[in-house]
């Protein structure tokens, strides 16, 4: 089976990143130890998002920052409510409704970015 690594490697799809985000993550009681600015490359297509990690992270590659996107995407096809049952929300909760949102405007842009390589992407193991 395909890893996103691999069809990065394949697509020759690379990023650039820039330490600290444009804006802050959109739950506000999430507050990550790094922040990073990346810009994905394909072909001529660019995607530009912003990427929060954790104390032991490092900077992140495009395999990775793919990887978490393309989880973020499946709220695309998913209702509100299944979405917070599948990732532990409260679906009474506007942050939650936000990042929900967020979610699913990522993954509609992950969508475009990738075009015809998304289903193979989306069906790739993670790295």
């Amino acid at each position: 089976m395909n890893t996103v690594k691999k069809l990065c490697t394949a697509l020759a799809l690379t990023s650039s990143v820039t330490y600290g985000a444009r804006k802050p993550p959109i739950d506000p009681n999430w507050k990550p130890a790094h922040s990073w600015t990346v810009t994905l490359r394909l072909g001529r297509k660019r995607m530009t998002v912003d990427f929060f990690g954790g104390a032991a992270t490092g900077e992140p590659t495009a395999s990775e920052v793919l990887s978490c996107l393309i989880s973020d995407a499946c709220a695309e096809g998913e209702s509100f409510e299944e979405w917070c049952d599948d990732y532990g929300y409260d679906s009474d909760s506007r942050s939650a409704l936000a990042t929900y949102e967020a979610c699913a405007k990522s993954g509609a842009r992950l969508r475009e970015f990738l075009g015809d390589h998304f289903d193979t992407f989306a069906n790739a193991e993670r790295d």
